[in-house]
């Protein structure tokens, strides 16, 4: 077994040893495990109890804490009262920021203002989020990208991040090119579910993960979210 994987099978409690094992072998083969931080969220392949999401990669150790009562299940953690989240102490240190979490919303329309994962400030555009407001997509923070496909109880990889030369958001592997922008930092600390100053999407998420300092070309968007599917999304339905 890896020693990364073993490690944080012991900190964390994970009892599918196999599929952590098989995903950071692969993320290491993809050259992505120091620049990235994740916390997988399906209850087998964390604590599964108590409030303590135990963080996986290379980036370093950011164990998150879950805030008013989100519910740990056998495929992610649910969230049905806006106030609920995953606080952690984890900040990008460069421009090159992506986040992404395999979330199953519980509506396809809102117009509320309801984050699912990030760091950004509200009333700035600082940092980086999707959230609900418009019907049947996500709209991405910073700015009003309104984008991809929102159903309610269909599970989905979606996020957003920037690249040398654009802006991009990625649904299910497929990454697709915004207008150029720049990520402007912020001192709020990331959410692997929510947002540190706005209140929370309701839904399932089983994963997030946020990469920093690198480039997220299409093609290893694509690979990484093949690895997802077929290590730590297993049994998830994901198309």
């Amino acid at each position: 077994m890896d020693s990364d994987a073993a490690a944080y099978c012991a900190r964390s409690g994970a009892t599918d040893r196999a599929a952590i094992n098989a995903f950071v072998r692969g993320v290491k083969n993809l050259g992505l495990w120091n620049s990235l931080v994740c916390w997988p969220l399906r209850s087998s392949q964390n604590s599964g109890t108590g409030t303590t999401a135990y963080s996986l990669g290379g980036l370093g150790t950011f164990n998150g804490t879950l805030t008013n009562g989100p519910a740990w299940g056998a495929d992610g953690i649910t969230v049905d009262a806006n106030n609920e989240r995953i606080t952690t102490s984890f900040n990008y240190a460069t421009g090159l920021v992506t986040v992404l979490a395999v979330i199953k919303p519980d509506v396809a329309t809102g117009g509320v203002d309801l984050r699912f994962a990030g760091n950004d400030q509200g009333g700035t555009s600082n940092g980086i989020n999707f959230d609900t407001i418009p019907a049947a997509q996500f709209r991405l923070l910073p700015g009003l990208n309104f984008v991809g496909t929102r159903s309610a109880g269909t599970r989905t990889m979606f996020g957003h991040g920037r690249g040398t030369a654009n802006t991009f958001w990625v649904q299910d592997g497929a990454r697709s090119a915004l207008t150029d922008g720049a990520y402007n930092s912020t001192a709020q600390t990331f959410c692997p579910i929510g947002s540190p100053t706005a209140s929370t999407a309701l839904g399932e998420t089983s994963f997030t993960v946020a990469f920093d300092g690198v480039t997220t070309t299409s093609s290893l968007l694509s690979s990484f979210y093949t690895l997802y599917k077929s290590t730590l999304g297993t049994g998830l339905g994901l198309p």
